[in-house]
């Protein structure tokens, strides 16, 4: 018998089941590693104030944030931090794992998925590129863009490759 996939705020989720301390409302910041990142989240956080922040990779390393989302927990969970420690998997080095299927996808991809799981109205990615070195992501990210919707904004032109809507300014 087939079965349709379970969705949670239009995202497929498989079995997961989300924990309900990870509820969010309102908008957030998704803030990755690529070139002019610093400028990128400084930018988001004019335009949204205290939101809560999802920092993807080494952004963790630099950017005080409330959660910390890779697809690689073995590489960056090594860190001793306050946030919430997210990802894709059970490890040790996980606080939370989200096994939402991003293969091919990114860690920003996870972290924007994550958000809109957790209820997030509006997800704001800074330093979150699909052009040069991350363009290989584009197909994962073109996968969920019906799920995603309009419900994203990027503070890189660099993102309006998957849809022109996503563009803050464009």
């Amino acid at each position: 018998m087939l079965t349709a996939p379970r969705t949670i705020n239009n995202i497929e989720v498989g079995d997961f089941v989300p924990l309900p301390q990870l509820s969010m409302s309102g908008p957030c910041i998704v803030v990755g590693t690529a070139k002019g990142f610093l400028q990128e989240f400084e930018e988001a956080q004019t335009l949204l104030g205290n939101a809560p922040v999802f920092c993807v990779n080494r952004a963790a390393e630099v950017i005080d944030g409330n959660f910390w989302v890779t697809v690689h927990p073995e590489v960056f969970f090594h860190a001793e931090s306050d946030m919430i420690k997210i990802s894709d998997r059970v490890s040790d080095e996980v606080d939370v794992a989200f096994p939402i299927a991003t293969q091919g996808g990114s860690s920003s991809l996870l972290a924007v998925l994550v958000a809109l799981v957790m209820g997030s109205s509006l997800v704001v990615t800074a330093g979150v590129h699909l052009d040069g070195k991350y363009k290989p992501f584009q197909g994962r990210w073109r996968h969920y863009k019906s799920q995603i919707g309009d419900r994203i904004r990027s503070m890189s032109a660099a993102q309006t490759y998957i849809s022109k809507e996503w563009g803050i300014y464009g």
